[in-house]
């Protein structure tokens, strides 16, 4: 008579630092390395030394296997992986007991709706992303200028700029100015210049894993004024330049609600794959498990 073995149990794991969550998440990133670029991402900057006000570093694990993972690097909300309705549930109960406040969400909307039901709090979609993968590279238009580097002297320009992404986009949380530092330091961040500098571009630290070398741009920038000549659509291309030479994988997120934007990245080549959420959560309506 043949037995069936019993699955095993599920169970959060929250780790010490970030370098033991790349580790402890290697494969299961590998298995999935674009929707698991951005986590991995923060983890690696996280792990060369940029801090924040509160870092969570979780898994679920059945037995021996990691099957999802979530990160909070506060006072961004958490990123949640793709992971089965019964881990992400398990992982809404854990950030309910132990994630202290927590405004919102990000990730695969599937598993952003399955935590917030385990955390027995009603949400909202703040922003929908597009998710976009390089499929082969496209030239764009011809457009006056050229590519430089940005620099330390540019720092103030640069702030200006970051905090003016920020406001159109909309986005949650303003970058720190130690983030945009540090990423002129790693040589992460470009001009586009004609005559004068007039949009930025730049790409998250390259993240490596068993699924192969995954490279993201981000953000685009041009100026209100200098628009619709194409400076964008060079900048987007020269940075995917670089990155198709060192990396297996290029992608960048796009706001769904944005034709402009999508149009250009698609007519550069980068193909719609996917869609990611950014949740706002009713935690008043939130219960103990």
């Amino acid at each position: 008579m043949a037995f069936m073995t019993a699955a095993p149990p599920l169970r959060v794991q929250q780790l010490a630092t970030a370098r033991a969550w790349l580790t402890a998440t290697e494969s299961l990133r590998g298995a999935d390395p674009v929707l698991l670029n951005v986590p991995g991402s923060v983890a690696e900057a996280v792990d060369a030394g940029a801090r924040y006000d509160r870092e969570l570093w979780l898994t679920v694990v059945a037995g021996d296997d990691v099957i999802g993972c979530a990160m909070r690097t506060s006072p961004w909300p958490a990123y949640v992986g793709p992971m089965p309705d019964e881990a992400a549930h398990l992982v809404g109960h854990w950030l309910l007991e132990h994630g202290g406040p927590l405004p919102g969400l990000t990730g695969p909307v599937t598993t952003v709706a399955a935590v917030a039901a385990g955390m027995g709090c009603s949400w909202t979609v703040r922003m929908r992303e597009t998710v976009r993968v390089l499929d082969a590279l496209r030239e764009p238009a011809w457009c006056h200028g050229s590519l430089r580097l940005a620099a330390q002297a540019d720092l103030p320009l640069l702030l200006r700029w970051f905090e003016d992404f920020h406001r159109e986009a909309d986005l949650a949380v303003a970058p720190r100015e130690e983030q945009v530092v540090t990423a002129v330091r790693e040589e992460r961040l470009w001009l586009w210049a004609d005559g004068t500098p007039v949009a930025m571009g730049g790409h998250a630290r390259v993240v490596t894993t068993p699924g192969g070398t995954v490279g993201r741009i981000g953000p685009i920038y041009t100026v209100p004024v200098a628009r619709r000549k194409g400076y964008g659509s060079a900048l987007t291309h020269a940075i995917a330049t670089r990155l198709t030479s060192c990396c297996d994988t290029v992608m960048l997120f796009a706001d769904a609600e944005n034709p402009t934007s999508n149009g250009i990245y698609e007519r550069l080549g980068f193909e719609a794959v996917t869609e990611v959420v950014e949740a706002e959560l009713d935690t008043s309506s939130g219960h103990r498990p």
